[in-house]
């Protein structure tokens, strides 16, 4: 990878990455993607600060995920497994709740939400704790653009971020306040508890969770499901493009 073996690259790229940030109206974030192809998944690094090592995915001391986490101690930054059950496929074995927090569900390569072993779901089932985004991986530079695929789609990531700025936003992504679309610009809040997307709470023993939900979507919405430990435990048909929910959930 070039942008880990060769100084100059690296530092045109950073540079060109850090003049496009303009807080407040547009927003860029310095990465890049470990790819090991089918030793243990892609993943997108993405950094908190105007710059950050960047890791060779062929080097012997940063070649597998605990390699790469180990070596990003005491960095700000994140791993977010790319495409994870088509191409590079994501082995979930490798786990890290500080450094791993979210999962791109849905790219131009299509949904990862099940399938197979890869899937988000068995990641889910074998405890990992992630937040959902979507992507494109066009590659072009073009955020949010599905043109150089426009069959398959692009997928969007949104983000519940205190301002727009670099570090607001990647501070949201990190507390998991964040949700994926395949494409469309929909609008979702979510609570449990009155506690928002992403967080972790514990209710008492036999007092159930409140769940609320509202949705803006940009045509009819047809249903709602709810799915928790890879189970739909309810489903309501809709009417209309902004849609509020609530559930109790009597088993916590």
């Amino acid at each position: 990878m070039s942008l880990a073996r060769d100084p100059k690259v690296k530092e045109e790229y950073i540079k060109t990455i850090n003049s496009f940030n303009e807080p407040g109206r547009f927003v860029t974030l310095v990465g890049y993607e470990w790819t090991t192809w089918a030793r243990s998944g892609d993943k997108c690094v993405y950094f908190r600060a105007a710059d950050g090592p960047f890791l060779a995915p062929d080097d012997p001391d940063t070649n597998d995920p605990e390699k790469l986490w180990k070596a990003l101690k005491g960095v700000e930054a994140l791993t977010i497994p790319h495409h994870p059950m088509m191409g590079g496929r994501t082995d979930w074995r490798y786990k890290n709740d500080q450094f791993q927090r979210l999962v791109e569900i849905f790219s131009w390569w299509g949904c990862s939400e099940e399938g197979s072993e890869y899937s988000v779901r068995a990641a889910l089932a074998r405890g990992h704790k992630l937040g959902f985004i979507g992507g494109t991986d066009n590659h072009f530079g073009q955020p949010a653009t599905g043109r150089t695929h426009p069959e398959e789609g692009a997928g969007l990531a949104a983000v519940y971020a205190a301002e727009l700025t670099r570090e607001a936003i990647f501070d949201a992504l990190a507390a998991r306040h964040c949700y994926a679309t395949t494409g469309s610009p929909i609008v979702l809040e979510f609570f449990v508890n009155g506690r928002m997307m992403g967080e972790e709470i514990s209710a008492p023993e036999n007092s159930g969770s409140q769940i609320i939900a509202r949705v803006a979507g940009t045509e009819e919405i047809e249903r709602i499901e709810l799915i928790k430990n890879n189970l739909v435990i309810t489903s309501k048909e809709t009417q209309g493009s902004v849609v509020e929910f609530k559930y109790k959930d009597e088993r916590g």
